[in-house]
């Protein structure tokens, strides 16, 4: 949980399977989810960033690496952008189980692409990030059924 919202760490990855050496650039990302019986909220994209392991604490950080950016994909150039996704204001997670829609919009044409994951929070994952405002917790997502 962010201060202001809920926060939401995403690390999509990008390839470019074409036979040609044609590049494709992703202009936008963004992500909507929906907690089960609920209206899907969207989150933006703030921050693009890597996760740095500090030896002496035993504890990662977050290390801001740029604003949003468009991506080019090539055919040996895969990208996979870790973003850090901030939902609207007062918008918290809660236990229960929810469905992430990963929407990559084409600078040019094209249909946007798309994925879905599901993830589920416990209660006792919830208080954790409830009690550490600004900290994260790792939830393993599952493909979406």
């Amino acid at each position: 949980q962010g201060q202001e919202a809920a926060w939401l760490y995403l690390q999509p990855l990008f390839v470019n399977t074409s036979s040609n050496n044609r590049v494709e650039v992703i202009a936008e990302l963004s992500v909507t989810v929906q907690a089960a019986g609920g209206q899907p909220v969207s989150f933006r994209l703030d921050e693009l960033g890597s996760w740095e392991y500090d030896s002496a604490t035993g504890y990662l950080s977050w290390t801001f690496v740029s604003d949003p950016a468009p991506l080019v994909v090539g055919p040996t150039a895969p990208q996979y952008p870790i973003g850090l996704f901030i939902a609207p204001p007062s918008w918290y997670w809660a236990a229960g189980r929810y469905q992430l829609t990963v929407t990559a919009t084409r600078a040019v044409g094209g249909t946007p692409l798309r994925g879905q994951v599901t993830l589920t929070l416990t209660d006792e994952q919830v208080a954790y990030l409830n009690a550490n405002s600004g900290g994260f917790l790792q939830v393993s997502t599952a493909p979406a059924s």
